[in-house]
């Protein structure tokens, strides 16, 4: 994915981490367990670039810790 012209003009990284589950593993699983604790129960996650499977897979194994 990739932000447009207007997005590009405001969204910075530190937006990106503070709004999305991005960063390391440890931090990704930090962020999923604030979220729990604060009654979420679901999660929609978006895989992305050319190995989807991968992207899934990562994604799972930070989740989960």
């Amino acid at each position: 994915t990739s932000l447009n012209t207007q997005d590009r003009a405001v969204v910075t990284g530190p937006m990106a981490v503070a709004f999305t589950l991005s960063g390391e593993a440890a931090e990704v699983r930090a962020r999923v367990e604030q979220l729990g604790a604060a009654g979420v129960t679901d999660l929609a996650y978006q895989p992305t670039g050319p190995d989807p499977r991968r992207e899934l897979r990562a994604f799972i194994d930070a989740a989960r810790g």
